[in-house]
């Protein structure tokens, strides 16, 4: 094996340690882990389990049944079947999904370090030294944290959001056209780019977006190297299309024109089918006024984005010193609008945060660390000011996904310590009332969910619009009264000001019951029963609280 093949080697074996160092470390050190189940999309899991284990339904009559109602909502035709297919292997286990989570972000975390490295450009044509290399690694993997480390970071730990695996597709998509700009024979880099330019999509539609920024790469690329070439780095236009063509798009005119046709395919077939609101926070409602669409980009600029704007108006004024040489830079600011500001106008109308920053992150990211390291222009004291904010960013949002991780721990080992013990206490014949269901629906599902993937009788639940306590669960419908009363129940669960769900509390008299808090839930036990449970037992609801005291 020469050299440069055990260089690359190495370098792959390190930067996957490193990768799933970083994930892993992060993942254990603050809980997400090990954290259980939590009230939001992991419903969906339980349920998939209890069709295959108790109604018999076999793999693709799953995939069939819940493809069926997501149809007729969403374009996400990808997701789903993934989910099921998982459930299918491994079963729900809540352990295994989360390290099948932490893997996949490991691998984009490599992914996105590798078109890094494609990124880099180096003005020599002689091999870098290995200084030089290791230099271009560092800038690669600095790359690859900043678009993953922040408040978009719950994509790391949580099960139900799909952008990750949108982002696995669209690392491989983005690679492989780098790798094809670098060798143009290879048309195989081009067709398998194409697909996986198509595939991020139907995973989480918001990367259908990032599709004319794959189109448009090309063109980028061919005015990249006329600038770099000292001709003029102005757009002109010739008459001739072809020449004009061949000019900016080269041989990858079939790329440019393939990938932007099936983007404008993709996106008015879902128009059609969806209309432009079927999925509330994308979309544009007549109803809605301007100054909402103004409030919601100033809303996300002080909350996830915050650490990018605050950082970004700092990094540009820097760069502003450079004006004169910077200017020449335009492409790279273009491309970059291309990738982002698709992402603000599809959430125009609830704001961008946590997992939706993701794409608009990455293209922030290669502006201002890629490049800006490709651009050559920073020197002295102000290269080292650009870096140290650069690094000062990157911990700050280190601390926001720390601080996020930690919530996400505390609520996850409240629900589970709450599931479990909502099946101990069915089990030994305790009337249990659920009440969380009044906040979010999804809650009641999953602990629905959760006694029926266990084989399990299911509990009652207070359906609040109607009043009584139902034998089912409510959601569309306020469920069947089963006659009973709030004295009936010996345990009720619900909410408290701890969780981000609560939004009120059961119009229920709790008179006769004692609370005792378990993380983020409230467990009130009628008195007689706290004396047949004993105190062994009711100390062992007791959740830790989070780094900043929430949950004492």
């Amino acid at each position: 094996m020469d050299k440069k093949k055990s260089y690359k080697w190495i370098e792959l074996i390190c930067v996957c340690a490193l990768s799933l160092l970083v994930v892993f470390g992060v993942t254990c050190g603050i809980g997400t882990l090990f954290s259980g189940w939590h009230f939001v999309d992991d419903h969906e899991f339980l349920e998939y389990s209890y069709l295959f284990n108790y109604k018999n339904m076999s793999l693709m009559d799953v995939i069939k049944d819940v493809d069926r109602v997501s149809f007729i909502s969403r374009n996400n035709l990808l997701y789903y079947p993934t989910r099921i297919i998982m459930t299918y292997i491994i079963g729900a286990d809540v352990v295994a999904l989360s390290v099948i989570k932490a893997v996949e972000t490991a691998i984009a975390m490599i992914l996105l370090y590798y078109c890094g490295k494609e990124l880099i450009i180096t003005d020599s044509k002689a091999p870098c030294s290995t200084k030089e290399a290791l230099k271009n690694g560092v800038v690669a993997f600095f790359f690859s944290l900043v678009c993953l480390v922040g408040f978009q970071a719950p994509v790391w730990w949580k099960l139900g959001p799909e952008q990750m695996q949108a982002l696995l597709c669209f690392g491989i998509a983005f690679l492989c056209l780098l790798k094809w700009e670098k060798n143009e024979e290879k048309i195989a880099y081009g067709i398998v780019s194409t697909i996986f330019a198509v595939l991020m999509g139907f995973f989480h539609e918001s990367f259908f977006l990032v599709m004319p920024f794959l189109a448009l790469w090309p063109v980028y690329e061919n005015i990249r190297r006329i600038r770099n070439s000292g001709a003029e780095t102005t757009l002109t236009f010739d008459k001739d299309l072809k020449k004009l063509l061949d000019k900016y798009c080269g041989k990858k005119l079939w790329y440019v024109v393939a990938v932007m046709l099936l983007c404008v395919g993709i996106i008015l077939s879902t128009v059609i089918r969806l209309g432009f609101n079927s999925y509330s926070p994308v979309g544009f409602d007549s109803s809605s006024s301007i100054g909402s669409y103004f409030r919601a980009f100033i809303y996300s600029m002080n909350h996830d984005c915050k650490w990018y704007k605050v950082f970004g108006i700092l990094l540009i004024g820097v760069l502003l010193t450079y004006y004169n040489e910077f200017k020449r830079y335009w492409p790279e600011l273009a491309i970059t609008i291309v990738f982002m500001l698709p992402q603000f106008v599809l959430y125009s109308k609830e704001g961008i945060e946590e997992r939706y920053l993701l794409p608009v992150v990455i293209g922030f990211a290669m502006f201002f660390v890629i490049f800006v390291y490709n651009s050559k222009l920073l020197a002295g004291g102000r290269k080292k000011v650009y870096i140290a904010i650069s690094v000062m960013m990157l911990l700050f949002n280190t601390h926001s996904m720390i601080v996020e991780g930690d919530y996400y721990r505390f609520r996850g080992e409240s629900v589970t310590k709450s599931l479990e013990e909502i099946e101990s206490l069915s089990d030994r014949g305790y009337n249990v009332l659920c009440c969380f269901g009044i906040c979010n629906p999804e809650a009641d599902w999953t602990v629905d969910m959760y006694l029926k993937a266990h084989g399990k009788k299911d509990i009652y639940y207070w359906s609040e619009g109607a009043g009584f306590i139902s034998t089912e669960r409510p959601f569309f419908i306020d469920g069947t009264d089963s006659g009973l009363t709030v004295q009936d129940m010996d345990v009720i669960y619900m909410y408290n000001r701890n969780d981000r769900h609560f939004e009120i509390e059961p119009s229920i008299d709790l008179e006769g019951f004692t609370c005792v808090k378990s993380g983020s839930v409230d467990v009130y036990f009628k008195d007689s029963v706290l004396d047949e449970l004993g105190q062994e037992e009711i100390d062992g609801l007791k959740i830790r609280p989070t780094i900043y005291g929430i949950g004492k």
